[in-house]
């Protein structure tokens, strides 16, 4: 086996887009002088949100044209450059129960994030999954409705699949495709699960919302401590990461990336990741993929994608 078995990352995503065949949409309201302050805002903001035993924080991502429109002078954010955005850090502790809802549902077997965003004063949060998890889903729905608080329920249907979901957070906001592929080490995935040509997707989280499984691995065989969401479907979870991206996660949440979808391919010589970022955080990211090469003496690195994507490319 090599690097030609690696499926291009469209056709790729095209193969397992409707597997997570149900979406639900969580939205909340932030504190009244907050709401108001952002409400006029109509362009979707991506956010990054941080739970701790004590305390909860929001961090906003504001491209060259959105900074123009806020006030750094305003107490109750932090404002830090970096150079092609800004980010706005605000505590948010009242919000700890609706982060604990968000980290919650995605503990969910096949519960896979798909963005977290703020527009006109709301949080909203995106989550694709698999059918059989519908129960625990429900159960989480039952939590929100009875709190009675800013906390809402805004969507439950069939999901319109990955490729749509990219779609619509495109249409939202400038997002760029990063991929690279490089060496893993020797049996990192036994042959068996190799031969079947697996593809995962990252179960993307914010800081203090960490799950017990990192990622839903489409595969028709899986071994190890996995859960088996669908046999028939090839739908599994797993902890599975190799030592460079576990590395490499650990300084995107660092760093606090917002990243909209990740997704992995694997081969017995080849590793490839399709990153999903907002456009201007690209480079921000390249240089951690860069930094953290060198950190870790990865082997064969290649950026294989560096593209924005628009309706007519994608």
């Amino acid at each position: 086996m090599n690097g030609n078995n690696i499926i291009p990352v469209m056709k790729g995503i095209g193969l397992i887009s409707d597997k997570l065949d149900f979406h639900i949409r969580i939205s909340l309201s932030l504190s009244q002088e907050m709401g108001l302050f952002f409400a006029k805002i109509e362009e979707p903001i991506p956010l990054y949100a941080t739970l701790n035993d004590d305390s909860a924080e929001i961090s906003l991502y504001l491209g060259e044209e959105l900074r123009k429109k806020f006030d750094p002078s305003f107490g109750k954010f932090t404002q830090t450059s970096k150079g092609k955005f800004d980010i706005l850090n605000f505590k948010a502790e009242e919000l700890m129960f609706e982060f604990q809802i968000f980290r919650d549902i995605t503990k969910i077997p096949s519960v896979v994030p798909g963005g977290f965003y703020l527009k006109e004063g709301w949080v909203y949060a995106d989550f694709r999954f698999h059918h059989s998890s519908l129960q625990k889903v429900s159960e989480i729905m039952r939590r929100i409705t009875e709190a009675k608080n800013r906390i809402h329920i805004s969507k439950l249907s069939p999901s319109p699949g990955l490729e749509d979901t990219l779609r619509g957070i495109i249409s939202r906001i400038s997002i760029t495709n990063v991929s690279f592929s490089y060496t893993p080490e020797p049996g990192y995935l036994p042959k068996e699960v190799l031969d079947a040509s697996p593809m995962a997707e990252a179960k993307l989280y914010s800081g203090g919302m960490e799950t017990e499984y990192e990622s839903v691995i489409y595969s028709s065989k899986i071994s190890g401590n996995a859960i088996t969401v669908d046999s028939q479907e090839g739908i599994h979870e797993t902890m599975f990461s190799t030592p460079y991206m576990r590395k490499l996660m650990s300084e995107v949440r660092r760093e606090k990336i917002p990243v909209a979808s990740l997704i992995g391919q694997f081969t017995e010589t080849e590793v490839l990741n399709h990153f999903f970022v907002p456009s201007f955080i690209a480079d921000q990211l390249l240089e951690t993929i860069f930094r953290t090469t060198d950190e870790t003496g990865l082997k064969g690195l290649k950026i294989t994608a560096y593209e924005e994507l628009t309706p007519e490319n994608f």
